[in-house]
């Protein structure tokens, strides 16, 4: 028997607001520690923190297009809410994905919006790539955990007989 735990949109609320706060502290910290392009070892050979500054999109590719991506993350702030309110999501799963991919774009957006870029600190150096931040972080977890949910989580109620399956008097909160 799973157990469901209930993640209502307060708790996700609170969430997004916490990733964005972790998110903007250690930018704060890079920005008031290093000077740009300045980067210390944590751990030789392993991870520096070293401060980038990213005017570009994922990896800093598309260079100087700052306004793009602050535009097209509005965009895909508003698609998200007008589906959301037509298709809720219900799973804790898919919503704390959500939450991540929230918290982490909404993190970049402020550096783009009140900086000019994205403060970028996390740099791994026993691999070859790019430095990223705590938000970048956030959105790749989500994203994974999304496909995690979509994959083997997630029922589509048009392909199941939902009075058959869940009839028992269960929680139907994984229907989407």
């Amino acid at each position: 028997m799973a157990a469901h735990v209930k993640c209502g949109a307060f708790m996700i609320f609170i969430f997004i607001i916490l990733l964005f706060a972790i998110d903007q502290i250690t930018k704060y910290l890079t920005v008031a520690k290093l000077t740009e392009s300045e980067s210390i070892a944590v751990i030789d050979g392993i991870l520096n923190f070293s401060r980038v500054h990213n005017t570009g999109g994922p990896w800093s590719m598309f260079d100087n297009f700052s306004i793009v991506f602050i535009a097209l993350t509005f965009a895909i702030f508003a698609a998200e809410i007008y589906y959301f309110r037509k298709y809720p999501l219900n799973h804790v799963v898919s919503k704390i994905a959500a939450a991540l991919i929230n918290g982490g774009a909404l993190g970049n957006l402020a550096d783009r919006i009140f900086r000019g870029y994205v403060v970028d600190m996390i740099d791994l150096r026993f691999i070859d790539y790019p430095v990223f931040n705590f938000a970048d972080c956030c959105i790749v977890v989500g994203c994974i955990l999304m496909c995690i949910y979509v994959i083997f989580i997630y029922k589509d109620p048009k392909k199941y007989d939902v009075k058959k399956e869940f009839n028992d008097g269960k929680n139907n909160s994984d229907l989407q």
